[in-house]
């Protein structure tokens, strides 16, 4: 039973690493570290999709390693800060779809990963927010404790 347990574990840890290296995602975070600190309100459809993109990959990275399909040391080991970077960023967009779709729990798996409420990561990213700014759209505002 345990080496079928262990075989699993790889074979879900293998399915996590093909789907967080494709060259999708490394476009992707080309796309997002050219951000900066672009107002989320300013951000491009191109942009919006890269970030979606990048959250809907980890957060179904999350949901293996939180149901131990996949290996989160391996996955800590490898995707930590690029996940912490991207929930950083994606904070506003995160916000907007929760409001949008009227559900708290919009890619929670990756919210996880990124705060490690349970995964990856003993200390929690800064998280830029989404609050008008003094032209009225959305900004990025100082990251939340």
């Amino acid at each position: 039973m345990e080496t079928a347990q262990s075989g699993q574990l790889a074979q879900g840890t293998m399915e996590v690493v093909k789907l967080l290296t494709t060259p999708e995602m490394r476009s992707a975070a080309v796309v997002l570290r050219d951000m900066g600190e672009i107002p989320y309100g300013a951000w491009s459809e191109e942009q919006k999709s890269a970030v979606s993109l990048r959250c809907n990959n980890f957060d179904v990275a999350g949901m293996f390693v939180q149901s131990k399909m996949a290996s989160e040391e391996l996955i800590a080991d490898g995707w930590t800060s690029s996940i912490q970077e991207t929930y950083r960023i994606a904070g506003p967009h995160i916000a907007a779809l929760r409001e949008r779709f009227k559900n708290d729990t919009h890619w929670r798996y990756f919210e996880q990963l990124a705060i490690g409420s349970g995964a990856i990561g003993h200390t929690q990213p800064e998280v830029a927010s989404a609050e008008p700014t003094s032209s009225g759209g959305a900004g990025i505002t100082a990251p939340r404790p």
